[in-house]
């Protein structure tokens, strides 16, 4: 075996090491959304235990002024914040898609 060549072994584990540094050296990219939940959760959002509820969509409206009157009591005050999704056309996304920090 010449002195350059590397066992599979070797280079498998060498590899391994390069990928680990390599990924651990990545920035993930900015998430002004995710910062902004984040700070409102006080704690990664992925850490956190999740519930679901559907609304049928006749139900918007409904669910809206439910939030509005919510918001009027008490000094409650709302932020609205928009949200620009790649390839989502017909998919609907949900919180989990929203705060995931893209791979």
């Amino acid at each position: 075996m010449a002195e350059q060549d590397l066992p599979p072994e070797r280079f498998a584990s060498v590899f391994a090491e390069f990928i680990r540094r390599i990924t651990a050296a990545a920035r993930p990219p900015a998430s002004p959304l995710l910062d902004k939940i984040t700070a409102h959760l006080g704690s990664d959002p992925a850490q956190l235990p999740a519930t679901t509820e559907q609304f049928d969509t006749f139900e918007a409206p409904n669910l809206q002024l439910a939030l509005d009157a919510y918001l009027r009591e008490g000094g409650r005050s709302a932020e609205l914040v928009g949200v620009s999704m790649e390839n989502k056309r017909f998919l609907a996304a949900g919180l989990s898609e929203l705060t995931a920090r893209p791979s």
